[in-house]
């Protein structure tokens, strides 16, 4: 069990980054409810777990790919793509759903429920997949598995811990960000939004930034 603890000291850290699968996480809890909060937060998992598998299944070919230097520029431009995409729909929206509404789930037909999930675990699912950092990290973490010669059960139970770890502090911040809803009105969230669209355009920006500079020197 040390390497499960092990992994949800690394899980702890992580958690503690600020970032867009952060603020995508509280918005769209506030906005939507802690249902919808969830679904991102499961697309987010769903991600880290294809990414588990994908490196501890394939590790040598994987490393080849991200040493590639087009592998960093493709990932990290689409990365940026979809945070700026997704910022300047924030922008641009300017219609709120009322917060003491009755839950999404229950007042809105099946095939609008249906959308919503989907667009809530694809938003999740795409913020953390098409980030170069969680490629790095995956990999680096299994090759750094391999220099100690760690089994692979131990690694399993390593990586158990840190997606426990993951899927439990995703969960408390959704829950809490449901719990701010009866305090804010609709221009606050209006606002809130705003201030989520600039974060996400910024991180956008800034990535495709470091990506350019790392490859190209150019910034």
């Amino acid at each position: 069990m040390a390497y499960f603890f092990e992994g949800i000291q690394m899980g702890v850290l992580l958690s503690l980054l600020v970032g867009p699968l952060l603020f995508s996480l509280i918005q769209t809890s506030i906005e939507k409810g802690y249902q919808y909060g969830l679904f991102v937060g499961i697309g987010i998992w769903i991600s880290d777990i294809m990414m588990v598998a994908i490196v501890y299944n394939s590790l040598d070919f994987i490393k080849l790919i991200v040493e590639d230097s087009r592998f960093e520029l493709i990932v990290g431009l689409v990365g940026a793509m979809i945070l700026v995409t997704m910022g300047i729909g924030s922008l641009l929206s300017k219609k709120v759903q009322g917060i003491d509404e009755v839950a999404f789930v229950k007042n809105s037909p099946q095939i609008n429920c249906f959308v919503e999930v989907t667009k809530s675990l694809f938003q999740g699912f795409a913020i953390n997949t098409f980030n170069p950092f969680t490629v790095v990290f995956w990999t680096g973490l299994s090759s750094s598995f391999i220099v100690k010669d760690v089994s692979n059960n131990e690694v399993l139970i390593y990586y158990a811990g840190i997606i426990v770890w993951l899927v439990v502090s995703d969960s408390a911040k959704v829950l809490l960000a449901e719990k701010l809803r009866p305090y804010l009105k609709a221009n606050t969230i209006l606002k809130l939004r705003k201030v989520t669209g600039v974060l996400f355009v910024i991180f956008g920006i800034i990535l495709a930034g470091r990506v350019l500079n790392s490859i190209y020197g150019v910034i």
